[in-house]
């Protein structure tokens, strides 16, 4: 039920971005190349921002020096899904 809960909470978000985008361009408050701009905006901040944010989030490493190699990190890094 949790999965279904926070797709749903997901979904309507989505679903609320697309409704008020509709009506902003129906009502013309956002001119035609304002897509032009938006998509660039997604492309080069929103979504490397998202994908350093959920990496970040996901792989917590505890960074070790050991004998002066970052060996034992790198390892953590290839293992870090099975470990």
């Amino acid at each position: 039920m949790q999965v279904f809960s926070a797709t749903l909470n997901q979904m309507l978000v989505l679903f609320i971005f697309m409704a008020l985008g509709f009506f902003l361009n129906k009502k013309k408050l956002l001119p035609l190349d304002d897509s032009v701009v938006l998509s660039k905006l997604e492309t080069y901040a929103f979504v490397p921002c998202l994908v350093f944010n959920i990496f970040i989030n996901t792989v917590r490493l505890r960074i070790s020096v050991k004998n002066g190699s970052i060996c034992s990190t790198a390892r953590r890094l290839c293992l870090y899904p099975y470990s």
